[in-house]
């Protein structure tokens, strides 16, 4: 199953993401895991806007995981860009963790 854990600041913004485990979705293992192929394309786009557009490579990765840190001190015209994006990213994934639930749990609290 992927875990992914989105905590967000007291403004409802992303403050960080985690997204851990895989997803066990394909019958055999020599197949295509589409369940996690769509996760990883929602959260890899999210970091790709934020690579591309500000600059910002801060995640850590490894195979199963991938962890993001909003970074301190960030300008508020910054902020207010990634925002809808990250906002955009979370909703896709509950849209993903909807139609497979058996695969998917996406929690987010407000820390």
């Amino acid at each position: 199953m992927v875990n992914v854990s989105v905590l967000r600041d007291k403004e409802k913004r992303v403050l960080a993401f985690q997204c851990k485990g895989h997803a066990g979705y394909a019958k055999r293992a020599n197949e295509l895991d589409v369940v996690c192929a769509a996760v990883s394309g929602i959260v890899y786009t999210a970091l790709g806007y934020m690579e591309e557009y500000h600059g910002m490579q801060e995640f850590t990765e490894q195979s199963g995981f991938i962890k993001w840190n909003r970074p301190e001190g960030l300008e508020p015209e910054v902020l207010e860009q990634i925002t809808p994006v990250l906002d955009a990213m979370v909703v896709g994934l509950k849209q993903i963790e909807m139609q497979y639930q058996k695969h998917v749990k996406v929690v987010d609290e407000e820390v």
